[in-house]
């Protein structure tokens, strides 16, 4: 029963991450009509809408300590980690940004060694970060030198902090209210803290004739409805109890795989040709999830050292 569990907790999380790695696709089509901004506050508004109606009878009251955690997970996994990767992508090339994302890992393994008595980073955690960032570069540099820009490169780490310290907080602090209520709190926040950039922007205006066309136009129903549905709700949803179940750091190993599924999404769906570097970098990747999941490295240790 409990390798069964573990099973479809692994699957959940193979499939949160393949959504996150093929979002672009509707993300594109709607910043054809939107801001980024504006986006992501239609994005988790509507994300927020539709877990109150799935469970309108549970909006109550929580405590004081229960908001407080949710308002900072929404500041740092959503609100921080999408403002930063937002302004990052303008600062800085695309390839740069997905590279330093990919370090998420690493930081959760850092923070959790000091922030989490039940995960420490190992070897494994080193060994897997590695040889996954090796295949990461492979696959979106594909043998093209990788060219410095500080200010966006920096914001991308910063985006990446933000998810990683999203990610132990869940584990740290965990709460008793239903990870759908968790996420649904997280999103209100998020639209909350989104509001003011809006319309600082002066992106309410220009929203109006977006949110018509969004309306009328099949692929943008479609789009936007992937991304609050299945993007947001159901997938942060997933991604808190793989945290919950796995861990900060072995769930966020997963990470390693959003390039490689956003590689092969592009060569199915916009036909972009896949090169043999980048097979190799998705070999290994594959091969540091292994590694950080199952942690081959620190068994071999711990029987070496029982033989001798």
């Amino acid at each position: 029963m409990k390798s069964k569990n573990y099973l479809k907790i692994h699957m959940a999380a193979l499939f949160t991450i393949t959504v996150w790695g093929v979002t672009y696709i509707f993300t594109k089509t709607l910043l054809a009509h939107f801001t980024p901004y504006q986006l992501l506050l239609v994005r988790f508004l509507l994300a927020w809408i539709i877990l109150l109606l799935v469970d309108i009878r549970n909006f109550r009251h929580t405590s004081l300590k229960s908001e407080v955690t949710c308002f900072f997970l929404a500041l740092t996994g959503v609100f921080f980690y999408f403002i930063f990767e937002s302004f990052a992508l303008t600062k800085t090339y695309a390839a740069n940004v997905g590279l330093i994302m990919s370090a998420v890992p690493l930081f959760t393994g850092i923070i959790s060694h000091f922030a989490l008595k039940t995960e420490r980073f190992t070897c494994d955690t080193a060994i897997g970060f590695v040889i996954a960032i090796t295949g990461i570069g492979a696959i979106l540099l594909n043998g093209a030198m990788l060219h410095l820009n500080l200010l966006g490169d920096v914001l991308a780490l910063l985006a990446a902090l933000s998810f990683a310290v999203y990610s132990v907080i869940l584990r740290r602090f965990p709460l008793k209210l239903g990870s759908h209520i968790v996420v649904r709190k997280t999103f209100f926040y998020s639209a909350l803290m989104l509001v003011p950039i809006v319309v600082i922007e002066g992106g309410m205006s220009s929203a109006q004739s977006a949110l018509k066309w969004m309306i009328t136009d099949y692929h943008g129903y479609v789009s936007i409805l992937f991304l609050a549905i299945i993007a947001s709700s159901i997938c942060f949803y997933l991604w808190n109890r793989v945290v919950d179940i796995l861990g900060a750091v072995r769930a966020t190993g997963y990470i390693y795989l959003v390039p490689l599924i956003s590689t092969l999404s592009a060569a199915l769906f916009l036909h972009e040709k896949i090169t043999p570097l980048m097979v190799i970098g998705g070999v290994m990747i594959v091969l540091g999830v292994y590694i950080n999941e199952r942690k081959p490295v620190v068994r071999f240790f711990s029987v070496t050292k029982e033989v001798f």
